[in-house]
């Protein structure tokens, strides 16, 4: 669910983009965290009014909490908040974060080619 900025492609965006996710079947551990932080579009791509390709150059994440294999990502709502930290000549820089009630459970920091 989007709660901060507009859809891709819809020309209303910022660089910045947030909400809540969860799964909708059970997804526990480090790769249902992964699926989360992967869900989201670049932050990037609510600025455009139409379609463009873009693709990851890198991508980094950093877990910052133990126990993420006992985590059941399905069970609540996890916020989802990112934002364009430099962006110019079609690539883009991003970080982004997951947290629950404040408390952040990864980031991630993204660079991005936009084929405009």
């Amino acid at each position: 669910r989007y709660t901060e900025c507009g859809f891709p492609f819809s020309g209303t965006g910022t660089g910045d983009l947030g909400g809540f996710c969860k799964h909708q079947n059970p997804a526990q551990g480090y790769p249902g965290l992964v699926a989360l932080l992967d869900a989201w579009p670049p932050t990037a791509l609510p600025v455009y009014t139409r379609p463009v390709a873009a693709s990851t150059v890198h991508w980094t994440i950093h877990f910052h909490r133990h126990g993420i294999n006992e985590c059941d990502f399905s069970s609540t709502h996890y916020a989802y908040k990112a934002r364009t930290f430099a962006a110019d000549s079609g690539v883009a820089t991003t970080e982004a974060s997951l947290s629950l009630d404040g408390e952040v459970f990864a980031s991630a920091r993204q660079l991005v080619a936009i084929f405009d």
